[in-house]
């Protein structure tokens, strides 16, 4: 398979980016995505292992998936630009690198000889690209902190994060038990 210029160059900033991300508190330890010996595969046997214990313990287990993948579309490139500044650094050069290579992005659909009007994208990563997931897991991060104050373990993929608890079975009857009060989380309890 023959890779693309871009594809090259893609690959040499995650290798640089990673190195700054990984080092960062603020880029989780349940994140799966991007790290020498983890994946979906990982972050599952993570999530049965929690499971077991909590059997183990006579504990009442709550599973929620929660899958993340159209969200791609919907990522803020100043809120992720600001992110990676603020959160992990990431400024200079590198900064710039990567807003230019989020914005000025257009697309359109062409059937034969149809097309539709060219649309400016300014909200989005790019699918299936080299940096994406890296930079959806970035824009993701916070989530990780507002699961983790609820008293919810998770584990994260980079498009699916999976939560459970354990719980006492009498405290699964509690008003409040984790899970709902994560539920009951607003968008406005992450920060920008």
């Amino acid at each position: 398979m023959m890779m693309t210029v871009s594809e090259v160059l893609e690959r040499l900033v995650l290798t640089r980016l990673l190195l700054r991300l990984l080092e960062s508190a603020n880029f989780t330890e349940y994140q799966s995505a991007c790290r020498k010996r983890h994946c979906t595969v990982t972050a599952l046997l993570e999530v049965i292992d929690c499971v077991y214990t909590a059997a183990d313990n006579k504990q009442v287990t709550v599973l929620i998936g929660l899958d993340l993948s159209a969200a791609f579309d919907a990522v803020d490139h100043e809120i992720l630009l600001q992110r990676q500044q603020t959160e992990f650094g990431v400024i200079d050069t590198p900064q710039s690198w990567l807003r230019s290579y989020l914005q000025d992005k257009t697309q359109f659909v062409k059937l034969g000889q149809h097309q539709s009007p060219v649309v400016w994208l300014d909200v989005g990563v790019p699918q299936g690209s080299v940096l994406g997931p890296l930079l959806f897991a970035v824009y993701c991060s916070p989530v990780a902190d507002l699961i983790a104050s609820h008293g919810v373990q998770y584990h994260q993929s980079v498009i699916r994060r999976r939560c459970s608890v354990g719980v006492e079975p009498a405290a699964a009857s509690h008003p409040r038990p984790p899970v709902d009060r994560l539920l009951q989380s607003r968008s406005e309890d992450l920060p920008v």
